[in-house]
């Protein structure tokens, strides 16, 4: 999943990691006995984020099949963050639909977040549970770079 900084126009901030989020499976994901999926922290500048899209890489044996799910939108899910503040976006859930890669929120739950906090060593004070909201981000796709067939708004 990847989750992006919108700018003060209301656009996506230029493409870069110090404006993204970018979720990935099995990369530095807390796991927690009895509750599905995997949790992720990380550190990002206060502002307001928005899903770009959701890609996917499913390796068999040889061959590399690719799923975007770009959020072509405009309306796609938002959160913002303020200086400080810590949040809990819930457990998302991504699929497969044919070819493309589909997320939506699961589950968002203060058991599951009190749970997963046990197994965070770093945070100071309190992490506030945050449901996303629409927001109208325009997009124009383009390729993430020249080696990857993912593209972003």
């Amino acid at each position: 999943m990847l989750w992006r900084l919108v700018d003060e126009s209301g656009a996506f901030a230029e493409y870069d990691d110090t404006r993204s989020l970018d979720v990935e499976t099995n990369s530095n994901s807390i796991r927690v006995r009895g509750i599905p999926g995997e949790f992720v922290t990380a550190r990002i500048r206060p502002g307001v984020y928005a899903l770009d899209g959701v890609y996917s890489i499913i390796r068999d044996q040889r061959v590399n099949y690719y799923a975007d799910g770009l959020v072509l939108g405009p309306e796609r899910p938002s959160f913002e963050v303020r200086a400080g503040e810590a949040i809990y976006l819930g457990i998302w859930q991504v699929d497969l639909e044919d070819t493309r890669a589909v997320t939506r929120p699961w589950r968002v739950d203060g058991a599951d977040l009190r749970a997963a906090m046990e197994h965070v060593d770093d945070l100071h004070g309190e992490v506030r549970i945050r449901q996303t909201v629409p927001r109208s981000v325009p997009c124009t796709p383009q390729r993430m770079n020249t080696m990857s067939q993912r593209r972003v708004c």
